[in-house]
Order: structure tokens, then C-alpha cells, then sequence
């Protein structure tokens, strides 16, 4: 798989990296940025056995006043008033993620978001090691599809709270170290490279 932001891992990369896993998953005011926006990000930070290393969870002001389908994410226009603007908080975003593979499922939708919020201010960003668990089911599971809830199921677990970020990737959490497992060791195109360094301005307001 290729990306413009993100460093996707396959079967057949040179470089086996440390098993870091810095699991994302955002809530969106639509499907299409820039005209859509983050308006939540999670990201839970696990090693290889699935324990918690650190975690990192906020509502965002799009700064838009738009919070899109309410009755899908059950973000509303209040809650998000008094919430940090995604500049406010990059720097807690790129500490988490710092020296982990991001996991997120359908990816691209996280990528596609992440490079409008992280690579346009921070020019020469450099790609970011990711697993695609919806590619990595595929891959490994016989499924009729591969929706995160019908992946979560196949491992006789259930999502709580689902399509809130911080339900959704520990969701993830449980079953990526158990898919893993069931795989060829996944390698990459490069290694970690430092990530941009910034001062967080705004306080994390999770839901």
C-alpha cells in the first residue's frame, strides 16, 4: 500500500520495526477535508501484548461551527465550545506518536485528515509508519465484511461505546495483538524518523 503521509506496512518492506503500536481514530464533521473536519482524536499507545503504554484522548473546535451528522458521533456544537483547536494540541498528537506504528482501521480516512492538520504546518514532516487493520483482516480472517465491528466480533469481543474515538481504538486494541499473531511479521520502507517537536497551548477535553 502507498500513501502520501503515511508509511505503509506490507509482507514484503526491508525493516522490521519495534512492536510500538499507537492505535488513532478520529470523528469527523464529514468524509471529505479539508472541507470536513477533526472534531475528536484518540490514540491509545500499546506494545506487542496489548498493554497500555500511554494514551491520549480530546474533543477539537473545527473552528467551522459545523460538527456534521451529530446522530452518528454524538459530538454537538456545545460540547465543542470549549474544546482546543487541533493546532492547540499538535504537539501532545506527534509526542504520542513519536517512535510507534500507527494502527487505524480504513487508514486512509485517518491519513487523509492527519496530513491537512500535521504535514501543512510542519513542512518536511516525515512519513509515519502505519498497519491498516482493515487490509490486515483482510489478509488474515474470512469475514462476509470487514467493518471494525464485525472484525471485533470475529474475536468474540464487542465495541463499547462505538463511533466515539477513544471506543473505537480500544476496540482496536482488542484484537490487534491476537491478529498479529495470526500473521507474517509486518516490515516497512524506512525506519522511524523523528518527528516535529511543538508546544500544546490548549488543555485536552475528552467527551
Amino acid at each position: 500500500m502507498a500513501g502520501g503521509f503515511f508509511n505503509y506496512g506490507s509482507f514484503a518492506g526491508p525493516v522490521e520495526l519495534e512492536p510500538i503500536y499507537a492505535l488513532v481514530d478520529l470523528e469527523t464533521s464529514g468524509f471529505n477535508p479539508p472541507q470536513a473536519k477533526i472534531l475528536e482524536i484518540a490514540i491509545l499507545k500499546i506494545d506487542a501484548q496489548g498493554k497500555v503504554l500511554d494514551q491520549f484522548s480530546t474533543l477539537i473546535d473545527p473552528g467551522d461551527n459545523n460538527v456534521g451528522r451529530t446522530e452518528i458521533h454524538g459530538i454537538t456544537l456545545e460540547m465543542i465550545k470549549k474544546a482546543p483547536s487541533f493546532a492547540e494540541v499538535r504537539g501532545q498528537v506527534l509526542e504520542i506518536l513519536g517512535g510507534a506504528i500507527l494502527v487505524a482501521h480504513n487508514a486512509m480516512f485517518e491519513e487523509r485528515f492527519l496530513e491537512i492538520e500535521l504535514a501543512d504546518a510542519t513542512p518536511g514532516m516525515p512519513m509515519v509508519p502505519a498497519i491498516d487493520t482493515l487490509w490486515l483482516a483482510r489478509q488474515t480472517l474470512s469475514l462476509p465484511d470487514y467493518k471494525l465491528d464485525t472484525v471485533v466480533r470475529s474475536f468474540d469481543q464487542t465495541i463499547d461505546n462505538a463511533h466515539t474515538a477513544m471506543g473505537d481504538v480500544l476496540a482496536m486494541a482488542k484484537f490487534l495483538p491476537q491478529m498479529l499473531a495470526k500473521t507474517r511479521t509486518i516490515k516497512f520502507e524506512s525506519n522511524h524518523r523523528p518527528l516535529p517537536s511543538f508546544n500544546s497551548v490548549g488543555k485536552a477535553r475528552p467527551r
